[in-house]
């Protein structure tokens, strides 16, 4: 049942949206102020904490604000993510963090535009070897519902044909895919009909910021065009199904002629592979992991191994999902990336953790900010002395429960006495004849799993019945072939 206030508050927002409607969808500014406050404590250097920000909205184009308040002498890098937590590896964190900055005490509250919206994280790395307490307060001035970027301007309904843009002006349009087998390329083509020059920018999730004199502007792709331009995604995200969480590429057309005005128009082209297939050239296999069991790395080729990884809305044992690599005897654990709607690559994607000496990697997505998607996992093999296996767990922070010798702390396992641990598993401590990992992914340490042995027996009598089929499909045939010759 709906209450009062929530009634109210719908109420609200439809008046909001009409009244933007009526004032026209470039001048559409919202009054409503938005602010959040976190707080926690880093124990020492090297420590990392993640906070999880419900429903950020679309702000208004000053972006976030972000005031914090440390102990003398706190240094941290501070990281905002919306799809997934960041790892704890911060040398990751300049690729993957919407915005980083870092913050010591002596600094002044900053504002960001880089902020995305929708459910996000915030990271947090401590530099002070004695560790600080901090609060941060964010807040920002939100958008009322379809209002994006400058002024929270509208979106233009498609299709656009011969649409006019005034002198300066600008318009903004989104598109969203909502294809189960997710699409393997994108064409957006804007088309100028006097030949005039245009800018045409694409960002994902939020209106991107033109570039300026002296400004760099926040954007994905684009440039500025002559009569006719291009924006070409590939490996384009798709919501999949469902549309309680669409994901959209929002893009911007500004009309660089200050005395002409601008008559456009909008093609769209869509690439789509067959069942499980991706890439551009749709040969790229990506099946569904199956939480708790163990699938192995090959290590034939130096190549890319695909899985997805399916989040339901409403499924309480799915709000997250963690994934653990383990690698065989003097072998390095390959890098493994993870992309919403897509397969990754090593220039797209959402989480990544590189290679390391180590041989064990494990990470925790966080709730993530798609909760009908999804998913999709790639394990890097670039050496050739990368091989070994991984696993998939939903809800589970520590999985295996640290073979039931430890206790989960910050997603690491702190064995109990007698027993040496990974980051998700202890296993008992024998300096004489340590057991090497033989490919037990599920808890990513030594020893072979229960699942492994289930699925190494399933196959042999899989396999014995194939043969014993076969032999008797054989004689039957020649039986039977006998029989015609005897007419």
């Amino acid at each position: 049942a709906v209450s009062k206030q929530q009634a109210m508050e719908a109420r609200t927002f439809v008046l909001v949206a009409v009244a933007c409607l009526l004032l026209g969808p470039s001048r559409c500014t919202a009054q409503n102020p938005w602010e959040k406050t976190v707080s926690g404590k880093l124990r020492g250097a090297g420590d990392y904490a993640s906070h999880y920000i419900k429903e950020v909205p679309i702000l208004m184009t000053e972006g976030m604000r972000f005031e914090v308040t440390t102990e003398p002498d706190c240094k941290m890098a501070i990281c905002w993510t919306y799809m997934v937590k960041a790892p704890k590896e911060q040398e990751e964190w300049p690729r993957l963090c919407k915005m980083l900055e870092t913050w010591d005490s002596n600094s002044m509250p900053f504002t960001s535009k880089k902020v995305s919206p929708g459910d996000s994280h915030l990271n947090l790395f401590c530099g002070t070897s004695g560790g600080c307490e901090y609060t941060i307060k964010m807040s920002g001035t939100e958008c009322p519902p379809g209002g994006y970027g400058d002024e929270c301007k509208g979106v233009q309904e498609l299709p656009i044909e011969n649409l006019p843009v005034p002198p300066s002006e600008f318009i903004l349009f989104n598109m969203s895919l909502n294809n189960h087998w997710s699409p393997n390329w994108l064409n957006v083509t804007i088309t100028e009909k006097n030949g005039l020059a245009f800018s045409f920018y694409m960002r994902e999730g939020d209106a991107p910021r033109a570039p300026t004199d002296g400004t760099p502007g926040v954007y994905d792709q684009g440039q500025i065009f002559d009569g006719t331009g291009t924006i070409s995604i590939p490996n384009p995200r798709s919501v999949g199904w469902g549309d309680e969480e669409i994901f959209q590429y929002i893009f911007f057309v500004g009309n660089q002629n200050t005395n002409e005005a601008l008559e456009i128009s909008m093609t769209s082209l869509e690439g789509r592979c067959d069942h499980w297939l991706h890439d551009v050239d749709c040969k790229k296999n990506a099946p569904p992991l199956i939480s708790g069991l163990t699938y192995q790395i090959p290590n034939s080729k130096k190549t890319w191994v695909y899985g997805s990884i399916t989040v339901i809305d409403g499924d309480a044992d799915r709000d997250y999902f963690s994934l653990g690599v383990t690698a065989l005897e003097g072998q390095e654990a390959p890098a493994f990336y993870l992309r919403y709607g897509n397969i990754p690559t090593s220039d797209d994607y959402d989480m990544k953790l590189g290679w390391e000496s180590n041989t064990t990697r494990f990470y925790s997505s966080g709730r993530t900010n798609v909760h009908t998607a999804r998913w999709f996992f790639g394990a890097h093999i670039a050496r050739s002395s990368q091989e070994g296996s991984f696993g998939l767990w939903f809800q589970e922070d520590c999985p295996n429960a640290c073979s039931l010798h430890g206790e989960c702390v910050h997603h690491e396992c702190a064995c109990e006495e007698g027993f040496e641990g990974n980051w998700f598993t202890c296993a008992a401590a024998d300096p004489v004849s340590p057991s090497p990992p033989s490919g037990g992914g599920g808890g990513g340490g030594g020893g072979i799993s229960g699942t492994y042995i289930f699925f190494i027996v399933m196959f042999c009598l899989e396999t014995l019945l194939l043969v014993a089929l076969a032999v008797a499909a054989g004689y039957w045939m020649f039986t039977r072939k006998s029989g015609y010759d005897s007419f």
